[in-house]
């Protein structure tokens, strides 16, 4: 078995290589089929991303009503 520089054998070397090979192409005919076929706007994106806030606000201002509630009742049971 031939082994190259580093002691791998040659075949594993070729192999490793074939690979690199492979995976440059398909990176290649990812990018070139961005560029030809630009993605088609997305019509929902605004009222996703405007529910998606609404949702996060609601979600903030349950926490902050709880924290404000626990808080409260907590400095009302302290002693004086």
């Amino acid at each position: 078995m031939d082994k190259c520089c580093h002691g791998f054998s040659v075949t594993r070397v070729r192999t490793t290589e074939r690979i690199f090979e492979m995976l440059l192409l398909h990176m290649a005919m990812a990018w070139w089929w961005e560029i030809t076929h630009p993605a088609a706007a997305d019509e929902r994106g605004l009222s996703q991303s405007t529910e998606n806030a609404i949702l996060l606000a609601g979600a903030v201002a349950v926490a902050v009503l709880i924290v404000t509630v626990i808080t409260s009742y907590v400095q009302a049971r302290l002693p004086s």
